[in-house]
């Protein structure tokens, strides 16, 4: 007897396997798969759910091979199969002879952030009632600003004191404040349906993106997966109608105006950022949803590298563009109707991709060195306002450097094997045996 510990050897033709319980939700012309204990969902064939399917009423791997050979004309490599299943986390255990052991396995479902939310409390977010009042007071306060001309949309309004570097500690303490509530408007969407969710902080391209990780939200159905991806924007809507109110009853320069005028403009940067469509946003994911796509992003890249193949010098540069060389264009494999969707934003994902990372280092980055100067100068001076000034510039804007560093060579290190895995099954489950 083996636990599934190991995937470097596959099991025999006579071995058992004891699957993790999963859930299955049948799409246009895949299957998707998860898995409540590991928060894993993958999209499979219809044959490898009919593998799957037959492990789990207690059949051998040669068993299981000869059913999906029955039900799809085609004999699958099982083994090869399970050895990916195991890399996925979806098996508990591998008998190499005989029956498996009474399953003494305590299932549980994948942990979630803030396990205290319950999924009551959360639905009370999402009442139409909570919704109506919201849309009301967003519409009210954006009216009523918009009447009274007292926003300024300049790069002034982003200081809101004389001293740059507290101007910096504030932005930097609403940027925080609504980046933590928008992740748990998120997260209060998926815990409403029950899905497993967690909180983590990743990149996209050039910058530090606070993340909600649903990965079963593909087994919940349409609505479900739409109200998780505007949640977050309408919470940025909120927090910016609250800023617009503050903003209104406040009398024209004084230190309050001052400080809701800059938070309303770094909400709004932040609610105009979701329509980046180039990078992995919360208006890129409702776009998607609603083309009916799989996989936006994944399928224009590849579409882009079966593109770039097409240059000697770039296939030298980069292994994974070579290995699109004299391959057929992986577009052709998709559905009908996502074919053009993909080849259109195809060119919306190189051209932005070059548009932000030309901002990052002609803008962004020649700001960012040119604070960084002026807060150590600062602190050189010796003058106590300067001194404090010059200290918070270099903590909040230094520590926002660091943090996009370290989470760009995590990123780095982790990405292609993130990515390799949710892809393995169904890469590893179309090579049929002889």
């Amino acid at each position: 007897m083996t636990t599934a510990t190991t995937s470097g050897r596959q099991p025999g033709p006579d071995a058992r396997v004891r699957l993790r319980r999963l859930h299955y939700r049948h799409g246009s012309d895949v299957w998707t798969v998860g898995c409540p204990e590991t928060g894993q969902a993958v999209d499979l064939p219809g044959i490898a759910v009919t593998v799957l399917r037959a492990l789990t009423d207690g059949a051998t791997l040669a068993e299981a091979a000869a059913r999906a050979e029955q039900e799809h004309g085609v004999r699958p490599d099982v083994p090869d199969f399970v050895a990916t299943l195991v890399t996925l986390d979806f098996v508990v255990q591998v008998a190499t002879a005989g029956d498996l052991d009474p399953d003494e396995h305590q299932e549980a479902d994948a942990g979630s952030s803030l396990p205290w939310l319950r999924p009551s409390w959360a639905r009370l977010l999402f009442h139409p009632v909570a919704l109506t009042g919201a849309a009301a007071f967003v519409l009210a306060a954006f009216v009523r600003l918009a009447l009274l001309h007292r926003f300024r949309l300049g790069y002034q309004g982003y200081f809101s004191v004389h001293s740059a570097g507290l101007s910096t500690a504030w932005n930097t303490a609403v940027l925080v404040a609504g980046v933590v509530l928008h992740e748990f408007c998120h997260l209060a969407a998926a815990r409403a349906a029950q899905v497993p969710a967690r909180l983590s902080l990743g990149t996209r391209l050039v910058m530090v993106t606070p993340q909600t990780s649903a990965p079963l939200l593909w087994l919940a159905d349409r609505r479900t997966r739409l109200r998780f991806h505007l949640a977050g924007a309408g919470c940025d809507l909120v927090l910016a109608a609250g800023s617009a109110t503050v903003l209104a009853q406040t009398r024209p320069g004084t230190l309050p105006a001052e400080l809701a005028g800059s938070a309303l403009l770094m909400q709004l940067s932040a609610i105009a950022g979701q329509f980046l469509f180039c990078v992995r946003t919360d208006g890129y994911l409702v776009v998607q949803e609603l083309l009916r796509c799989r996989n936006l992003y994944g399928d224009a890249l590849e579409h882009a590298r079966h593109l770039a193949a097409r240059s000697r010098l770039l296939c030298r540069l980069d292994r994974r563009v070579a290995g699109y060389a004299g391959r057929p264009d992986p577009v052709l494999a998709l559905p009908a109707h996502e074919r053009r969707p993909v080849r259109l934003y195809t060119v919306f994902l190189l051209g932005g991709a070059v548009a932000l990372i030309a901002a990052a280092l002609g803008y962004a980055l020649p700001i960012a060195v040119t604070l960084l100067a002026r807060g150590a100068g600062e602190v050189a001076s010796g003058q106590p306002a300067q001194v404090v000034d010059g200290l918070a510039m270099l903590v909040f804007e230094g520590g926002a450097e660091l943090l996009l560093l370290a989470l760009l060579v995590r990123g780095w290190r982790r990405g292609r094997a993130e990515r390799r895995r949710e892809r393995a099954a169904a890469a590893r489950f179309s090579r049929p045996v002889p």
